[in-house]
């Protein structure tokens, strides 16, 4: 609850409005827009591949551990940056926003995934298990919301990253203290994502063979007549 709270909280009062914090700072406004673009997309790959490490091997804990811990270093160098704001501050900036995106990418599918495994019973449906997710996380994203909009609005970016920092800080020493309490999910290896991720791992093995060879494997040859997927025809085996 505290970490959902925090996330939303920096992701509104600080990532929301980082192109005018640099702005502000020096950044012509072409740069500053380009450092935030390659930010959301390096968040949106981050997401996916966080996502399938979850799902696949490592298990939603473990996620959150790696990706919190990643935020809290990607704010510590972010607040670097800004308090020396010299030659220095372009490497270190673009390290800590590579920090952050894979600290922003834990708070998506893996965060979600755990607090849903918290309310998990046996007895419980499915949609019961949804809905009391949906709540718990709706609120404390709105009180994030809400304390990005009151809290510090007017700080500078330097008092506004250490602020953070220690919050988050905070958050996460308040999450490990819940340790002997959660209930943990292991991942499997029948995950869909790994199903998914064996499926192009074989298509693109096989992008080379020829027609005659794949359709060869199947009951009903020449299924792809266009050259650039025909490959695909090895994957009604996978059914």
């Amino acid at each position: 609850m505290s970490l959902i709270l925090v996330h939303s909280w920096i992701s509104y009062a600080l990532i929301a409005i980082l192109m005018t914090r640099l702005t502000d700072n020096g950044f012509r406004l072409s740069k500053a827009a380009m450092i935030v673009n390659v930010h959301d997309g390096v968040t949106a790959v981050l997401v996916l591949v966080v996502a399938y490490a979850s799902d696949a091997y490592l298990g939603p804990f473990i996620i959150l551990v790696c990706t919190n811990i990643s935020c809290i270093i990607g704010l510590l160098l972010l607040f670097l940056a800004a308090w020396r704001w010299h030659k220095i501050e372009i490497p270190l900036l673009y390290v800590a926003l590579i920090f952050i995106a894979l600290g922003r990418a834990g708070c998506y599918v893996p965060m979600k995934e755990f607090l849903a495994d918290q309310f998990r019973k046996e007895e419980d449906e499915e949609e019961q298990v949804e809905s009391r997710r949906k709540i718990w996380w709706r609120s404390a994203y709105i009180l994030g919301i809400i304390a990005s909009l009151f809290f510090f609005v007017e700080a500078s970016w330097v008092k506004l990253c250490k602020i953070f920092t220690i919050a988050l800080a905070i958050a996460f020493t308040f999450f490990l203290g819940g340790i002997p309490f959660f209930e943990c999910k292991r991942p499997t290896e029948s995950s869909s994502l790994n199903k998914v991720a064996r499926v192009f791992y074989a298509a693109i093995r096989k992008r080379h063979l020829s027609l005659n060879t794949l359709s060869s494997d199947n009951d009903d040859p020449h299924i792809f007549h266009i050259p650039m997927i025909r490959f695909l025809n090895h994957l009604i085996n996978l059914g």
